[in-house]
């Protein structure tokens, strides 16, 4: 196997406990995905949604491990992150509502609907997340 960027982000996510196929584009592209559906108004239910977001953690155990820091692609990768943290910034509740890690995980958008409205109220007694127009 080549020693790449792609494989050592693959072979790095698979070792901190993410089971799918997941290569760093791949996985770009999966936040990146994310962060465009909080901001139309995520639907499924808190529990997807925190599933979802995980890719974001996966990302960052990544980029935090010593074996893909001196990749030439590592530093254009990490900006890209960054880009869409600051987009996801722009559209979450400043409060934090779980007791996580990361400041990703402990966020909501600040609007939904569907069952995320329905999970949230109903499962945590959170109201703070609005319907979005």
């Amino acid at each position: 196997m080549n020693v790449t960027f792609n494989n050592t982000f693959k072979y790095i996510s698979s070792a901190a406990g993410y089971s799918g196929s997941c290569n760093a584009e791949v996985a770009l592209s999966l936040w990146k995905d994310f962060v465009e559906e909080c901001k139309e108004g995520y639907s499924w239910t808190v529990w997807e949604y925190m599933n979802e977001v995980d890719i974001r953690t996966i990302i960052q155990k990544v980029l935090d491990h010593p074996d893909i820091k001196n990749f030439p692609d590592y530093q254009e990768y990490k900006q890209e992150v960054l880009k869409y943290d600051e987009e996801f910034r722009g559209i979450i509740l400043t409060k934090d509502y779980f007791d996580n890690d990361y400041w990703w995980e402990r966020k909501l958008p600040k609007c939904g609907y569907g069952d995320f409205i329905d999970t949230l109220r109903n499962a945590y007694g959170i109201y703070d997340v609005v319907e979005c127009l």
